[in-house]
């Protein structure tokens, strides 16, 4: 029988590193990924503040990254949307559709989607969908908030590194008051 394989898509303006292979493999590259970056951010931002006379420290950025690759393990402890859903608690009409895009993407591994399925499935956890799902994601993937990218299909989305981030690390979770 053979196992799950895992996969990961990184498009840094289409530098694009992709990983495929069973869960642990993936884990591993990805985390070797995120401390070559993480010494590279470290490395300009240093130059970046002796040049301008900031003296800003690079471990803050260096941190953000690392909780990026943690805040995956956050999900395998929820076996349904509903569950996720309350535990991040989106307030506004795009950031409970960028949950469920999150839980789209990560969860149930379909890189891309419609808006027709964010509707679904907020729908079948008893929230209101938004009025016009289609203006909502189109903004989610504007250059203002980049939150999606456009999907390879007409109408289809998926999840960007700066949406990942911000359900990951932004939104309120219900244990925080």
């Amino acid at each position: 029988m053979e196992g799950k394989t895992y996969k990961i898509r990184v498009n840094v303006k289409n530098g694009e590193i992709e990983v495929e292979g069973d869960k642990d493999f993936v884990r591993k590259e990805i985390k070797d990924l995120l401390e070559i970056i993480s010494k590279k951010i470290k490395v300009e931002t240093t130059i970046i503040g002796e040049e301008s006379g900031q003296t800003e420290k690079a471990s803050t950025k260096k941190d953000r990254l690392h909780s990026i690759n943690e805040g995956a393990s956050d999900l395998d402890q929820f076996n349904a949307l509903t569950e996720f859903f309350k535990y991040k608690s989106p307030k506004k009409v795009w950031e409970k559709a960028l949950v469920v895009a999150y839980w789209i993407t990560y969860k149930e591994n379909i890189s891309e989607f419609s808006p027709s399925e964010i509707s679904d499935r907020l729908k079948k956890i008893g929230v209101s969908p938004p009025g016009n799902p289609w203006d909502v994601l189109k903004k989610l993937a504007s250059a203002k908030k980049a939150y999606l990218l456009k999907g390879n299909s007409r109408g289809k989305y998926k999840m960007g590194m700066l949406g990942k981030e911000y359900v990951e690390n932004e939104l309120p979770k219900s244990d925080k008051k």
